[in-house]
């Protein structure tokens, strides 16, 4: 490494203070409560603006906390003598901001936000000896090591081609909507589409002959992107000019091109526009919507609760403020403890992965692996000559290097590999899925790809209540626009640590199916692993299906299966 380590500022008078600590005059020595609490989301409806506040605690702790526990565990471990500053040789073991990246969120292009200013021609040293720990967080900060990043992905090309096909298919009379009749047939409509009968309906079966090429170049419309001003989510910085909201706002919703916003163009809550509008002219200009934030209540307020310790995760909703006006917008939890929001003509389904990542864990293994295999004579430790063999060791060589003898022992770097852990551990990506105005997902309730039986016989159920028209059939253009969040901790994607020492992450797995629980003999019966038993996988008599089949529709589930197996047992017992 280097001896100096480099980061980007705004002029050369703020190198000085950010090597010892003190934050040049646009970064605040103490990130603002609000920053430290959540998050601020704009989600941009087809009518109005939504304001959405996402807050993610860590162990209890809000993130940001928990990311400045880490910064602190990174300078003690730095600082080996202890003396509250870091010198040069204690700075050439600082992990570099690529590699903390990568770690974090994987091999992703660029994930700063649009807004953010590159100027590559001003460029810092950290000076040894004088780096205190409020300097060593402002220049990662600096280098775009933060503790949460949103990332958006576009999956509307497909969606729009499953809702295209699923309507060829279940609009019986071909009036280009989806009557309740319809929809109640779905599950023997839709059976034409099961090419190999293993009543389940995949993305595949339903678009048989998709153009093979398509699949190349919708991985690269998919690709994950950060937010920027245009994607239907805006992550609003607490160092956001309000300008920038005035422009987004304007650049959504002015549909005449006059600069202003009328309320038929924004459609907020009567008050609210009133309390903008200073010169009381009927529109909004760019001076008063830069106001917005200072006016509009809080619609949904959700906490989301990770650990560090691998333990599930949870998540909450909390009631806007008490003052805030009857917007319609909800929140709700469902079955698999995934959270729902209805907001105008827009659905947002937000889920939490369960606990610190496999992502990562396989990245520890591999390297760990990776120093074994280099200790050929097992001595517990590399000498820099067999480090340099190893490309991957030798991306992390200088900060893991402990004694200064140029040997790195097994404990050492199980000690550096364990302050990798707590940075992932204390970081979240929020990824987020456009979906369009999918028919296909919109039904898959397990979001695994895979319509069911169950899924096929709720299709009413699910969408009656987006009949907007009330003329009991659903078309097109009723569909809810989607989203998918998921919260998640660790690298999405392959870790690149330097040029050409890429490892790999494991194929994502989708959620464990049902099948995997209950009664031994539901889980033999259910051969398709779908969750539930079909009368045609039900090995017993007709009269039996329909005794455990409790709620009468077709299908036994998992938890029908553990009441009967229950029942079946106390029997056998007598208690």
């Amino acid at each position: 490494m280097k001896r100096a380590m480099l980061c980007v500022v705004s002029a050369a008078a703020c190198a000085l203070a950010v090597a010892e600590g003190r934050p040049p005059a646009a970064e605040p020595a103490q990130r603002p409560m609000a920053a430290m609490d959540g998050y601020n989301f704009i989600f941009l409806g087809d009518t109005r603006p939504v304001l959405i506040r996402l807050r993610v605690r860590i162990d209890g702790k809000p993130l940001q906390q928990a990311w400045d526990d880490f910064i602190d565990s990174l300078f003690r471990y730095l600082d080996r003598d202890g003396n509250g500053v870091l010198s040069e040789e204690e700075l050439q073991r600082a992990p570099r901001p690529q590699l903390l990246t990568q770690l974090l969120r994987g091999n992703l292009s660029d994930v700063r936000p649009a807004t953010s200013r590159s100027v590559p021609e001003v460029q810092v040293s950290l000076v040894g000896g004088k780096v205190a720990r409020e300097g060593l967080a402002a220049y990662y900060r600096l280098s775009g090591v933060e503790p949460f990043v949103a990332l958006i992905e576009d999956k509307t090309s497909q969606a729009e081609a499953l809702t295209k096909a699923l309507f060829n298919t279940l609009d019986l009379n071909q009036d280009g909507k989806l009557s309740k009749e319809e929809l109640l047939a779905a599950p023997s409509s839709a059976r034409a589409l099961d090419l190999n009968n293993d009543e389940l309906i995949s993305i595949q079966e339903v678009l048989p002959n998709a153009d093979p090429n398509e699949g190349a170049r919708a991985a690269q419309r998919e690709m994950p992107k950060p937010l920027s001003n245009s994607t239907p989510l805006v992550l609003l910085s607490p160092d956001d000019s309000p300008t920038r909201l005035a422009y987004i706002l304007l650049g959504r919703y002015d549909k005449d091109q006059n600069q202003k916003l009328s309320r038929a163009e924004i459609n907020l809550d009567p008050r609210i526009f009133d309390q903008l509008d200073l010169n009381h002219d009927g529109e909004l200009d760019g001076e008063e919507l830069a106001r917005f934030l200072d006016r509009q209540p809080t619609e949904i307020d959700l906490i989301v609760q990770l650990s560090a310790s691998g333990s599930a995760g949870s998540m909450d909703i909390y009631d806007p403020l008490p003052n805030a006006p009857a917007t319609g917008s909800t929140a709700s939890k469902t079955e698999n403890k995934s959270l729902t929001l209805k907001l105008g003509e827009a659905r947002i389904d937000l889920v939490a992965a369960s606990g610190l990542p496999g992502a990562f864990q396989s990245v520890r293994q591999f390297l760990m692996g990776q120093f074994e295999t280099a200790d050929v004579d097992m001595r517990g430790s590399l000498d820099k000559k067999q480090i340099q063999g190893n490309s991957f060791l030798t991306a992390l060589f200088p900060p893991a290097e402990g004694d200064g003898q140029r040997r790195l022992s097994k404990e050492e770097f199980t000690v550096f590999l364990d302050l990798l852990g707590k940075a992932v551990a204390s970081s979240v990506v929020l990824t987020i899925t456009d979906q369009g105005r999918g028919l296909f997902e919109m039904l898959n309730s397990h979001h695994d790809g895979r319509l069911r039986q169950r899924e096929l016989k709720l299709a009413w159920a699910r969408l009656a209540s987006w009949d907007r028209d009330g003329d009991g059939a659903i078309s097109r253009n009723e569909i809810p626009h989607q989203f998918h969040l998921r919260l998640s901790q660790g690298p999405t994607a392959d870790v690149q640590l330097a040029a050409g020492t890429v490892v790999p992450m494991p194929a994502a797995q989708a959620t464990a199916p049902e099948a995997a629980k209950g009664p031994l003999w539901f889980r033999r019966m259910d051969r398709n692993g779908d969750g539930e038993i079909s009368l045609r996988e039900w090995l017993g008599t007709k009269e039996d299906f329909q005794r455990i089949d409790t709620n009468g529709d077709g299908v036994i589930s998992l938890e029908e299966a553990e009441r009967a197996d229950a029942k079946f047992r106390s029997k056998v017992t007598g208690q």
